[in-house]
């Protein structure tokens, strides 16, 4: 039977990335790389703002990480940062199939910047003119 790999790509926000060398409990040598992301979709569509005023209800998009061969972390030199993910399609110990990041590689840099939605009130809140995000560097404030 011949051994055949799925593989697919996707952008994916990296957001941390770690080298790690250690021993477990039985004395073997442990080493890869931990690595955080999020899916990106294609221009950051994945990654909008969401509102859930139920507090019994998730919101949010939760983060991806998983443990990489170390050298991965000599491509990963930018974090936040936008890369092309390649990822593996293989069977996790639950028999489930797993995607499975195996390699990536540098799109962009990445800026991250507050959005004021006029009209958007949540309990509780700064109001935007009062916010220090919200007001422009080389501004002066009212």
């Amino acid at each position: 039977m011949a051994n055949v790999s799925l593989t697919s790509k996707a952008k994916i926000v990296i957001l941390f990335a770690n080298q790690y060398d250690m021993k477990d409990e039985d004395g073997n040598k442990l080493a890869g790389c931990s690595v955080h992301y999020m899916f990106w979709g294609e221009n950051g569509e994945v990654l909008a703002s969401e509102a859930e005023f139920d507090p019994t209800k998730p919101v949010g998009i939760q983060r991806a990480k998983c443990s990489v061969d170390s050298v991965l972390r000599n491509k990963i030199v930018v974090a936040p940062g936008l890369y092309e993910g390649t990822f593996e399609m293989t069977v996790g110990a639950d028999g489930k199939p797993v995607n499975r990041l195996r390699d990536v590689a540098f799109i962009s840099h990445l800026e991250i910047k507050p959005k004021v939605l006029p009209g958007f009130i949540v309990q509780g809140m700064i109001q935007p003119e009062a916010a220090p995000e919200a007001k422009e560097p080389g501004k002066a404030v009212k």
